[in-house]
Protein backbone atom coordinates (compact mmCIF):
# COMPACT_ATOMS: atom_id res chain seq x y z
CA UNK A 1 0.00 0.00 0.00
CA UNK A 2 0.74 3.47 -0.61
CA UNK A 3 1.44 6.17 1.83
CA UNK A 4 0.41 9.21 2.42
CA UNK A 5 2.21 12.29 2.15
CA UNK A 6 1.68 12.71 5.69
CA UNK A 7 3.31 9.30 6.68
CA UNK A 8 6.24 10.06 4.40
CA UNK A 9 9.87 11.34 5.87
CA UNK A 10 11.32 14.41 4.29
CA UNK A 11 13.24 14.05 2.06
CA UNK A 12 16.74 15.70 2.53
CA UNK A 13 19.62 15.78 0.41
CA UNK A 14 22.96 16.90 1.52
CA UNK A 15 24.87 18.42 -0.54
CA UNK A 16 28.73 18.96 -0.05
CA UNK A 17 30.43 22.25 0.02
CA UNK A 18 33.45 22.17 -2.58
CA UNK A 19 35.34 24.21 -0.55
CA UNK A 20 36.80 22.69 2.96
CA UNK A 21 36.49 24.29 5.67
CA UNK A 22 39.75 24.54 6.89
CA UNK A 23 40.78 26.33 3.38
CA UNK A 24 38.02 28.99 3.18
CA UNK A 25 40.56 31.51 4.54
CA UNK A 26 43.61 30.69 2.14
CA UNK A 27 41.71 28.94 -0.84
CA UNK A 28 40.90 30.51 -4.20
CA UNK A 29 37.20 31.84 -3.87
CA UNK A 30 37.01 31.35 -7.98
CA UNK A 31 38.20 27.73 -8.52
CA UNK A 32 38.24 26.62 -4.77
CA UNK A 33 41.30 24.30 -5.94
CA UNK A 34 44.02 26.19 -5.53
CA UNK A 35 45.41 28.41 -2.30
CA UNK A 36 44.74 31.96 -2.93
CA UNK A 37 47.82 33.96 -3.63
CA UNK A 38 46.05 37.36 -5.04
CA UNK A 39 43.31 39.61 -3.81
CA UNK A 40 41.55 42.59 -4.93
CA UNK A 41 43.80 45.97 -3.07
CA UNK A 42 42.21 47.83 -0.95
CA UNK A 43 39.81 45.95 0.31
CA UNK A 44 41.00 42.27 0.50
CA UNK A 45 38.21 40.76 -0.77
CA UNK A 46 38.16 37.88 -3.61
CA UNK A 47 41.48 35.74 -2.33
CA UNK A 48 42.31 33.87 -5.98
CA UNK A 49 45.11 31.78 -6.91
CA UNK A 50 47.40 32.89 -9.48
CA UNK A 51 45.42 30.82 -12.33
CA UNK A 52 41.91 32.68 -12.11
CA UNK A 53 44.19 35.52 -11.47
CA UNK A 54 45.07 35.61 -14.77
CA UNK A 55 42.07 34.25 -16.96
CA UNK A 56 40.43 37.65 -15.21
CA UNK A 57 38.53 39.53 -18.10
CA UNK A 58 40.43 43.87 -17.99
CA UNK A 59 37.46 44.92 -16.46
CA UNK A 60 37.63 43.20 -13.47
CA UNK A 61 40.78 43.93 -12.71
CA UNK A 62 39.72 47.09 -12.03
CA UNK A 63 37.14 46.70 -9.90
CA UNK A 64 36.60 44.50 -6.75
CA UNK A 65 34.03 41.71 -7.62
CA UNK A 66 32.16 41.59 -4.47
CA UNK A 67 32.08 45.23 -3.61
CA UNK A 68 32.56 47.12 -6.81
CA UNK A 69 34.33 49.80 -5.62
CA UNK A 70 37.45 50.42 -7.61
CA UNK A 71 40.64 48.10 -6.94
CA UNK A 72 43.74 46.57 -8.02
CA UNK A 73 44.76 43.08 -7.70
CA UNK A 74 47.82 42.25 -5.30
CA UNK A 75 49.44 39.13 -4.04
CA UNK A 76 48.45 38.48 -0.58
CA UNK A 77 50.77 38.99 2.06
CA UNK A 78 49.53 36.38 4.59
CA UNK A 79 50.83 33.67 1.05
CA UNK A 80 54.13 35.07 0.60
CA UNK A 81 56.88 32.73 2.32
CA UNK A 82 58.60 33.95 5.01
CA UNK A 83 62.67 34.34 4.10
CA UNK A 84 65.07 32.78 6.85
Amino acid sequence: ATKRKSERPPVTRRIPSPVRPETIDNGCLICTANAATHEYDPCQHCPMCQECCARLDPEKLQRCMHCLQPATIRMRVSNIPHIQ
